[in-house]
């Protein structure tokens, strides 16, 4: 078994510290409709978490037409329009590295 870094241990100290504060995130989050069709509400929530992190927010609409021309591209489960997706966007002060959504 491999040992874990100083890294690692951070983030696994981070969340043991902030655990109870996830539990009610994702308690508050799963209370939302967010079913196919009903992610109004989710969306909305996520969207204020990202704001009151001060993350940028970019809410849009998927465009499947532009999807389905992606390498890999799955067919969805129902109609997209009328679904959105919320990205919350942090942008750093230093422009290294590679980005994560």
């Amino acid at each position: 078994m491999s040992q874990i870094n100083t890294l690692e241990q951070e983030i696994i100290s981070a969340i043991r510290e902030s655990e109870n504060e996830i539990i009610d995130l994702i308690r508050d989050l799963v209370s939302h409709p967010s079913l196919l069709g009903y992610e109004k509400s989710g969306q909305d929530f996520m969207e204020d978490q990202f704001l009151k992190l001060g993350l940028e927010v970019d809410r849009f609409e998927i465009d499947n037409d532009a999807l389905c021309k992606v390498k890999g591209y799955s067919p969805p489960v129902g109609e997209w329009k009328n679904h959105e997706n919320v990205v919350g966007k942090f942008r750093s002060k230093k422009q290294i590295g590679k980005s994560l959504i």
